[in-house]
């Protein structure tokens, strides 16, 4: 049963999608001035795909990367352009959860970095950016890790 999802902050959709819309701003400017130029309608195609490419790895960064809460284990999904990855761990090997505030904009705006230490040697260590509530997320974290030692 999942019980909390740690999930990215909208501003990281927002701050994702700047180097698309610069791509696609030099894409249709190129395409203006090129004129029925083969080489430059090939660079503003170029571009095109590049923007589409970078909005869509920022669309699965935003809507895909999370931690999943459930009440015996934390779940770390990541998705890639060409796969996924899901790390588990159990409660009981979690050391240490460390929220963070990587800037005065992160404070401001309420996101942060969410840091969980394992027991184990590779990777050892699981971390997301850019998350909202991170500081509640790592208190429920570690009340979980807390609880299943007590077990």
């Amino acid at each position: 049963k999942v019980e909390y999802v740690v999930t990215r902050h909208p501003l990281f959709l927002i701050l994702g999608c700047i180097p698309t819309a610069i791509a696609t701003a030099f894409s249709v400017g190129i395409l203006i001035l090129a004129d029925g130029n083969p080489i430059g309608i090939g660079v503003s195609v170029a571009l095109s795909i590049f923007a589409l490419i970078f909005l869509w790895k920022t669309w699965l960064d935003f809507s895909y990367d999370v931690i999943y809460l459930t009440s015996s284990r934390l779940i770390f999904n990541n998705q890639h352009l060409l796969g996924r990855s899901t790390n588990q761990m159990n409660y009981n090997s979690i050391t240490n959860v460390k929220p963070s505030y990587p800037s005065i904009m992160s404070y401001i705006f309420r996101y942060g970095s969410l840091t969980i230490d394992t027991a184990a040697d590779n990777p050892g260590q699981v971390s997301i950016s850019m998350v909202r509530r991170h500081e509640e997320a790592a208190n429920m974290i570690m009340q979980k890790s807390f609880e299943s030692q007590k077990k």
